[in-house]
Order: structure tokens, then sequence, then C-alpha cells
């Protein structure tokens, strides 16, 4: 490539996959994808939960939580 001035150098060469390879390369990749997606949905619904206790003990009754000893208890 000398068309712009520039050559390209290729340091890392691989030779081509056998076909048993890029099977597998393609399952391992598969399963990635959809790890990564089942592993963020379950983080998204965590933070959900989360996000809703913690508006529930913001002030979601009014009452918040107090211990069984505080002397400002709600009757």
């Amino acid at each position: 490539m000398n068309s712009h001035g520039m050559t390209v150098e290729v340091t890392h060469k691989t030779g081509p996959n056998s076909s048993r390879e890029e099977l597998v390369q393609d399952l391992l990749t598969i399963v990635t994808v959809f790890s990564v997606r089942m592993y963020g949905k379950r983080l998204q619904e965590f933070w959900q939960k989360e996000k809703q206790l913690m508006n529930d003990m913001e002030g979601g009754d009014g009452r918040g939580i107090h211990h069984q000893n505080d002397q400002d208890r709600d009757p």
C-alpha cells in the first residue's frame, strides 16, 4: 500500500483457522453475548428494586423506619 505514501506492517500473523476452530470461536462468542445480556438485565432489575426500596424508605409512607426504642416513635 504505497498509494498515500504509507506502508502497513503486520506484526502478528495468524494462519487460517480450521472449520472446527471457527465453529468453537463462534459458539464462544454467542455464549458470551447472551451471558452479558442476561447479567445486564439482572443488574438493571436489581438497581430498579434498590431504587424503589430507597424511595419507600425516604418517604413512601411518610414514616420511614424507626427503631423499637426511639423516643419519637409514631404511636
